[in-house]
């Protein structure tokens, strides 16, 4: 960050750009005659960074992940604040295969219900909400049918504390299909073979007030029926009964009862997925990047 702070002191630019707050501080400084854009992922929690938080959100156009942040933003003094939730690169899903193709590639029965999750099980040291999700299974299976869970995502210790929960609730081995890490290319093939999608967040102040999952906007991009936990930074991008299923964070039955809605009504299904092929189209990576540029251009 030093050296491009010092590299940037003589390069010509129209406009500067950055996620880093102490960065922006430094730019803001020395470059006050270019458009600075400061891109906000989080409040600072030290005294120095609120008050360098403050120096540059007055001084920059504002890009706030969610709308919470937006808003404790302007408290301290932005006024040219845009919220842009975090997006999807379309080139990756121009070419999804069937959910019929998917399956029979990964070897997952062609008419098992399928829930899935594709990520990392832990973020910043914080559990991601499955072990709620295997036990929703669980109960959900003893109501008129399995369940599938489509697991693609590590670390391997947690894969296997979750193969060790899944066996413990008497679930069948066979039901659980845990990819582990594959590469990235890979992923739209594994989406295609969902029914539903799910985001099982649990409550803390980081998933529900400055989250931005970008599987959330993946499971949108193949058309996934999505099941999330009903935090406020969820609740921005889908709405409950028309783009996806929202229930409360860590309530198994909640997630339960949703599961089972998705299993047993097709006709649902299919209007939750037709809804995430609709709504998909805003949260791009180029659709966000005109937005942006637009804000930047308007706004002086």
């Amino acid at each position: 960050a030093l050296a491009l702070a010092v590299w940037l002191l003589r390069r010509p630019a129209d406009v500067l750009y950055t996620r880093d707050l102490f960065l922006a501080a430094w730019l803001a400084l020395i470059r006050s005659r270019t458009p600075l854009v400061y891109e906000a992922h989080a409040l600072h929690r030290s005294r120095l960074g609120r008050a360098i938080e403050r120096f540059v959100v007055r001084r920059s156009h504002v890009i706030a992940l969610t709308a919470h942040l937006a808003d404790a933003l302007r408290a301290q003094g932005a006024n040219r604040v845009q919220v842009e939730h975090d997006g999807f690169r379309a080139t990756r899903f121009a070419d999804v295969p069937s959910q019929a193709e998917a399956r029979a590639a990964l070897g997952i029965p062609p008419d098992a219900f399928v829930v899935g999750y594709i990520g990392r099980l832990h973020t910043m040291g914080m559990p991601k909400g499955l072990d709620t999700l295997v036990d929703a299974i669980a109960r959900a299976s003893e109501r008129g049918g399995p369940v599938d869970l489509l697991l693609v995502g590590g670390p391997d210790d947690g894969v296997r504390a979750l193969r060790d929960q899944w066996a413990a609730r008497g679930l069948p081995d066979e039901r659980l299909h845990a990819a582990g890490q594959v590469p990235p290319a890979q992923i739209p093939r594994y989406l295609a073979a969902l029914d539903a999608g799910a985001l099982p967040l649990p409550w803390t102040e980081h998933f529900a007030y400055y989250a931005s999952a970008i599987k959330l906007f993946e499971y949108l991009a193949v058309g996934c029926a999505v099941i999330a936990s009903d935090l406020p930074s969820t609740a921005e991008v889908v709405r409950d009964g028309e783009t996806a299923l929202l229930a409360p964070p860590g309530d198994v039955q909640a997630w339960a009862d949703a599961l089972i809605r998705l299993r047993d009504d097709p006709a649902l299904r299919r209007r939750l997925q037709d809804a995430a092929c609709a709504l998909s189209t805003h949260y791009t990576w180029e659709a966000r990047a005109s937005r942006i540029r637009a804000f930047v251009e308007g706004s002086g």
